[in-house]
């Protein structure tokens, strides 16, 4: 590491902690009124409640969305000293995501105290994902892909840095950094992929670049062991079910799915991408003095086209590769004329009224609101029952509810694995009304024949039908 006599100067050290208050403020702030709690959410809260009251830690992390496999448990890990440390809030994975970003950003000030530029560097990328929308949104209802970007920026830092001073321990925490991003969702192995073959490429040494993909795969080893362990109980049953199966979500490629894949991870609409897209090829092509974005801008253009080839949906979880990428070239440019101009060109898009009204809009359901339907509801039900939900949403499996249900005393089961768990079936309608032989859907279908046995009233917005066989 270069060792410089300069330190932070006063400027910085103020816009580091604006920088700070602000990242804390845009994730927090109202976040009782705005978390939607249900799908996702539910389903990790459900986990970690399960892990505490069987005791048993989970082997599998969340399903991916692409293919019927599961990311890894470490997740579930990382958030569990949370879910305890503040008494199984509904709000700990907020925290949790805030702690992972802030602890990256302090840590990295601390181990670059002697190099400016570094410092410099790590503040501007802190920055711009403290501002992003797509960041905001995702730690506001945080779910596995928005812990992996720390590690893939701290990974992409570390192999440059490699390439200039070679070190063995470095190189396997590179390799530990970029194994926990790829496992908290595989969206990023591409990512990981094209930065690997960068970086054998400039080693100019096979030996080398063997010994550093042996460091990658014992790293994902490592970090997979709960899900090797489940696979050699469970006589591989993932494995043979990838085999067997078609992707669940495609796309053909389009001029759509193009301008989706460059639109969403500069958080800006088409004009602009084109207007940013055009001075970053004009730095690269006459701007000698922007020469070291060349790399990354190489990597950035590979992971971009191997993602629009890849017959996979464009969803914004999908693409935080590419935005980690994108922020730290913004972030290494030399010119603080054009460095500037883009940074004004991205906040115009991202700090704006109506963007910021966005974050704070709050549900028509708040997680206070169902939890105290969840309370009123199991002192009556004093019977086992499962849940559905009933909303204009696509998800009917009420993963939130059976967690707050659960929390509130109820005896909850699972219709699709445990049908014989219990003789009554719980619709929570939201913002509709559960009409007998009308509303119908699978998990409906699941229970019939079936009659309204009773119902419970939580408000003009939130009803439960008691249905019974």
């Amino acid at each position: 590491m270069t060792k410089q006599n300069s330190k932070l100067s006063l400027k910085w050290k103020i816009l580091i902690f604006l920088i700070t208050v602000i990242f804390i403020f845009l994730r927090l702030y109202k976040i009782d009124l705005t978390l939607n709690f249900f799908g996702d959410l539910g389903r990790d809260f459900l986990t970690l409640y399960s892990w505490i009251e069987t005791k048993k830690p989970p082997l599998l992390g969340p399903q991916t969305s692409v293919i019927s496999f599961n990311q890894s448990a470490i997740y579930f890990y990382y958030l569990l000293p949370f879910y305890l440390l503040f008494q199984q809030s509904v709000f700990s994975t907020v925290y949790a995501t805030i702690f992972l970003y802030l602890a990256f950003f302090f840590t990295g000030l601390i181990y670059y105290r002697n190099n400016l530029t570094k410092q410099k560097l790590i503040t501007i990328i802190f920055g711009l994902m403290t501002l992003h929308p797509e960041f905001i949104l995702q730690s506001r209802s945080p779910w596995n892909p928005v812990l992996a970007p720390p590690f893939l920026i701290a990974g992409f830092i570390f192999l440059e840095e490699l390439l200039d001073k070679f070190s063995e321990k470095k190189e396997w925490l590179t390799m530990l950094f970029l194994a926990i991003a790829i496992s908290l969702t595989y969206s990023l192995a591409p990512t990981v992929l094209i930065l690997l073959l960068f970086y054998a490429w400039k080693q100019k040494n096979i030996l080398k670049s063997i010994k550093t993909a042996a460091k990658l795969g014992v790293s994902l080893l490592l970090t997979n062991l709960p899900i090797i362990a489940f696979e050699f109980r469970h006589g591989f049953l993932l494995s043979r079910s990838v085999l067997s199966q078609e992707p669940l979500q495609t796309a053909a490629l389009s001029i759509e799915k193009l301008s989706k894949l460059a639109s969403l991870p500069l958080a800006v609409s088409t004009i602009w991408v084109v207007l940013i897209l055009a001075i970053m090829l004009g730095l690269l092509l006459f701007s000698k003095k922007n020469k070291n974005i060349k790399s990354i801008a190489i990597v950035l253009a590979t992971v971009f086209l191997v993602q629009y080839f890849l017959p996979f949906k464009t969803h914004s979880h999908y693409i935080f590769g590419i935005t980690s990428l994108f922020l730290i070239l913004i972030a290494k440019i030399n010119s603080k004329t054009i460095q500037g101009l883009l940074i004004v060109i991205l906040l115009f898009s991202w700090v704006n009224p109506a963007q910021i009204r966005q974050y704070f809009a709050a549900t028509p359901l708040t997680v206070s609101g169902k939890q105290a339907c969840a309370q009123q509801a199991c002192e009556e039900l004093k019977f086992p029952v499962f849940l559905t939900l009933n909303s204009k949403s696509h998800d009917h499996q009420a993963l939130g509810y059976r967690y707050l249900f659960s929390k509130a005393g109820c005896s909850v089961g699972d219709l699709v694995y445990e049908p014989n768990f219990a003789e009554r079936l719980v619709v929570v309608s939201e913002n509709t009304k559960y009409n007998l032989g009308k509303t119908d859907y699978h998990e409906i279908s699941l229970f019939k024949p079936n009659k309204i046995e009773s119902q419970i009233e939580c408000g003009d917005e939130l009803t439960l039908s008691v249905l019974s066989k």
